[in-house]
């Protein structure tokens, strides 16, 4: 039983991350009994990474909420599950590495959380702020798959660019509000840890696209300088609640995002 607030929106992030998975994994839903059951043992090294990054959140979330080992066997399980539903996916082909790769993802998370907790030491102060913004951190969890889905789409239309221009101002937004509300004094180095917090999501988050498009990879070099400047502004006397204010700035951004991505490609003719 998740006896707290933390424990259980972790669990509701995990739950998300599942549903996420499944319809990345398991689209399009269109079953038909196979004529043989086969596993492949080819895979790409593109499509090997990828599998290896969608499990680390499952891995991490897994031990946020549940505080046990086992991630492993966790994550392999829920991977075999899969590639044994996409033998009756006709589109889909079970594979061999991707089990591997997920089983891999899965404990890397668990050994991310497991690190994260060892090298930290959280005061009490530190403990009440971060219970604050528990909100925001969920934030940056629920917008990972959106970069995910914006990645598998750039390829189709290379001015996606601006699309992920806004979900990238987004996140350097949230985590220089984080960092800058995190520590009592904030310096350049604190600047710099979150300019790398922000490099590390953008890798995660839009992955293959950063090889072939330079245009992405100077808005990420932008926004992560953009991270460092915003963190290390000095702080009002007397700011303490931020949520309100750095949520107001991400909703309006945030919606700009939504309209446009329903009007996509700009500039085209409506239709019904």
């Amino acid at each position: 039983m998740l006896k707290n607030t933390g424990a259980r929106l972790s669990a509701a992030l995990l739950g998300y991350f599942i549903l996420v998975i499944l319809l990345l994994t398991l689209n399009p839903l269109y079953f038909v009994m196979p004529e043989k059951i086969s596993f492949t043992f080819r895979s790409g090294l593109t499509n090997l990474l990828s599998n290896i990054v969608l499990f680390v959140p499952f891995g991490y979330l897994y031990r946020l909420t549940i505080q046990r080992r086992g991630a492993f066997i966790l994550g392999f399980s829920f991977s075999l599950s899969i590639e044994l539903i996409q033998l009756f996916i006709p589109a889909r082909t079970p594979s061999v590495i991707d089990i591997l790769a997920n089983t891999l993802g899965a404990g890397l998370g668990a050994m991310l959380y497991d690190l994260l907790s060892l090298s930290i030491s959280f005061t009490k102060g530190m403990v009440g702020r971060i219970r604050l913004e528990t909100p925001l951190i969920g934030l940056v969890y629920l917008m990972g798959p959106l970069f995910w889905a914006n990645s598998l789409a750039f390829f189709s239309s290379s001015e996606r660019w601006v699309l992920t221009f806004m979900l990238t101002l987004c996140i350097a937004i949230i985590l220089s509000e984080l960092f800058r509300h995190w520590w009592e004094k904030v310096d350049c180095r604190i600047g710099m840890y979150a300019s790398i917090t922000t490099g590390i999501w953008c890798v995660l988050g839009l992955g293959p696209i950063l090889r072939f498009s330079t245009s992405v990879q100077i808005m990420s070099l932008g926004m992560i300088l953009l991270t460092g400047i915003l963190t290390i502004i000095p702080k009002k006397p007397g700011e303490r609640r931020f949520e309100h204010a750095t949520l107001a700035w991400v909703l309006r951004i945030f919606c700009l995002y939504v309209s446009m991505l329903a009007l996509w490609p700009p500039f085209r003719s409506f239709t019904t």
